[in-house]
């Protein structure tokens, strides 16, 4: 391929290249948004309400109020002939006139709030808030520090609930505290006790162990004594001679106590190998009854040898001195009981002083640890209660602070405000006040006005139905008048519309018959307040009298031309304001629970201005009450 050729192919490669990028690029470009706008014009706002109705011949007038209420007079009775605006009765609207009082007050106010906002703050208004602020400020700063003291004081309070948690957790002996310490002292008293009260019970078994055994040598000794004299050859045939009964107990007795013998002997080596209380209870039970029944014996033995005879083989001599060994013997029995005994309730008390002393110092010591127990759950609960208290003395001292902050900087911006001049949108704010001041005034002498009954065109009274003093309802008319060569029109007003339509609203008429230019007055007269379905829709009832026009007004020679039951066209002029800021209805944006707005077409811009709305007017017109438009700007309707 020649380079000719080669460069051309290059070029148209290129060209191709770049018309592939232009194409790319147009088909991801983002289309502008077209704006459909409307200017914001200021001018007088109209709003009516258009239907058609039939003309009716007036002959007999209901006449009623427009409004519940109380007869506070009648100035006209049946026969009386009446002329247009005659007051014929009126309700009692003594409480209006209250109502009126407060509303120029209110609307006093409002003009002289615009009228204060209009001449800027004077110097004293601007001390008193400068005052306010300097307060205020102080206020922010000791709350501050009173923020800063509560977080030391909370810090220090858990700081020493944390201390003591940590010392009775501390088991060591470098930092005892007095609850460990009563635990320890509880321990060693128990143990000294222990030791002391077990010493004084060794002691007692010791002592009864010795008296046992030395009460079973003497019971052994004394029964060698009555074996001796039972078995005495000098003796055998005088021994008891004369009581015979005594020798045959003294030798049961004998044998008896020979046979508990082995059991006291077999009880105190079981008690001196294994000291328990059964041991010597057994030990003091067996040892014991060897001694009785020794005793018993020696008793028996006693009384035989009162009962013996001396002989030659055996002198009274010698009978004394078996006597008197007898009687040592019993002498001896007697005592060796009586120290059984006493060994016996010396070690009981021991045994008992032993158990009641433990116990008690066990107690002692279960209370000790109990306290100690109960000394950390309330360390534990009292860091616990210091934290969580201390959290909320925080946070109430940070929402005091902040609290105080905000109140400083409302002051502050209060007084910066106070000392700037007016804003474009605190004026128009006030006079939305004003105008709604206005307006609650205008209705409060709506409704007096509305509680004066008027005739609406000459004519003779026929009928009255009420009296001062009683209760009127619509369902009855206060009069009726009787009128002559007068028309009233009939229409039919949907329930969307009738409640912009009240009573002596002016309205123009024409009739089909006649033509659209040919315009005659009337005036709404009556506005039912029973309701009329017709196809499913709710209709009120409304009547417009016809009023005759001048002599010298075009329409003057077409009036007798009209007749009953032509249709006529009817416009009320239902309310209306003057010189105010007007966009049409599709400007208005309405975001649920942000308010309305209108967006401002600025250049390529589009700026929303939240805005507040006043009276809905024809031809889909909207009153800008407050907001921050101008006339001449646009205002977006529509966005392609």
């Amino acid at each position: 391929m020649s380079k000719k050729n080669k460069k051309r192919w290059l070029i148209i490669g290129g060209a191709i290249f770049v018309v592939v990028v232009l194409i790319i690029w147009q088909s991801n470009k983002k289309p502008q948004p077209v704006y459909s706008t409307a200017t914001v014009v200021q001018g007088d706002l109209i709003q009516t309400v258009s239907e058609t109705g039939t003309l009716k011949p007036l002959r007999e007038l209901e006449l009623n109020f427009p409004q519940v209420g109380k007869i506070g007079k009648i100035e006209a009775r049946v026969g009386d002939k009446v002329v247009k605006d005659q007051i014929l009765a009126e309700l009692d609207y003594s409480s209006l006139l209250i109502k009126e009082q407060e509303a120029q007050a209110n609307f006093d106010l409002a003009l002289a709030n615009k009228d204060k906002l209009t001449r800027g703050a004077t110097a004293s208004e601007i001390a008193v808030l400068q005052a306010q602020a300097n307060q205020a400020k102080a206020a922010y700063e000791g709350a501050a520090n009173d923020y800063d003291n509560t977080r030391a004081s909370v810090a220090e309070t858990i700081s020493q609930a944390e201390k003591k948690l940590s010392d009775l957790e501390d088991t060591g002996a470098a930092t005892p505290t007095a609850l460990e310490q009563a635990v320890t002292i509880a321990a060693l008293n128990l143990a000294n006790g222990r030791t002391s009260y077990q010493q004084a019970i060794d002691n007692g078994e010791n002592n009864f162990l010795t008296a046992a055994g030395y009460d079973i040598s003497v019971a052994n000794t004394a029964l060698d004594k009555i074996w001796g004299i039972l078995e005495d050859d000098d003796l055998e045939n005088i021994f008891s001679v004369k009581n015979v009964v005594y020798k045959s107990a003294t030798e049961n007795y004998y044998n008896q106590a020979k046979s508990l013998k082995s059991a006291a002997d077999d009880a105190l080596s079981a008690a001196r190998l294994e000291g328990s209380e059964n041991n010597f209870n057994l030990l003091n039970t067996a040892v014991a009854a060897y001694l009785n029944e020794t005793f018993n014996a020696l008793n028996s033995c006693y009384s035989g040898l009162e009962y013996t005879i001396s002989s030659a083989a055996m002198t009274q001599t010698e009978l004394d001195a078996f006597k008197a060994s007898v009687n040592t013997q019993i002498a001896a029995v007697n005592t060796g009981l009586s120290s059984l005994q006493t060994a016996k309730y010396n070690l009981d008390n021991a045994f008992l002083t032993y158990r009641n002393n433990v116990a008690s110092l066990t107690q002692a010591l279960a209370q000790a640890e109990v306290n100690l127990s109960e000394g950390l759950t309330t360390a534990r609960n009292t860091l616990s209660s210091a934290r969580l208290t201390g959290d909320k003395q925080i946070a109430a001292a940070k929402a005091a602070m902040d609290s105080a902050k905000e109140a400083w900087g409302v002051a502050d911006r209060q007084l910066t405000k106070l000392k700037a001049p007016a804003r474009s949108e605190d004026l128009s704010s006030v006079e939305a006040q004003v105008r709604q001041a206005q307006a609650s005034l205008d209705l409060i002498k709506k409704q007096q006005a509305d509680s004066i009954l008027k005739a609406p065109i000459d004519g003779q009274i026929v009928g009255l139905n009420y009296e001062v003093g009683e209760q009127f309802s619509a369902a009855q008319p206060v009069f009726v008048l009787l009128t002559e060569n007068n028309f009233e029109i009939e229409t039919d007003i949907s329930e969307t519309d009738i409640s912009k339509i009240k009573v002596n609203d002016e309205a123009v008429i024409t009739f089909d018959a006649l033509g659209e230019s040919h315009k005659f007055t009337g005036t709404v007269y009556s506005v039912e307040p029973s309701a009329t379905v017709i196809q499913g829709v709710i209709y009120y009832k409304v009547k417009v009298s016809l009023s005759a026009p001048a002599f010298d007004d075009p329409s003057f020679a077409l009036f007798s031309f009209i007749k009953p039951e032509m249709t006529a066209n009817i416009v009320i002029n239902t309310d209306r304001r003057d010189n105010v800021l007007i966009v049409p209805g599709r400007a208005i944006v309405d975001r649920n629970g942000q308010g309305q707005f209108v967006r401002i077409l600025e250049g390529k811009t589009v700026r929303e201005v939240p805005v507040t709305v006043g009276l809905r007017g024809d031809e889909g017109l909207v009153e800008i009450v407050s907001g921050d438009l101008q006339p001449g700007e646009l205002a977006v309707t529509f966005v392609k």
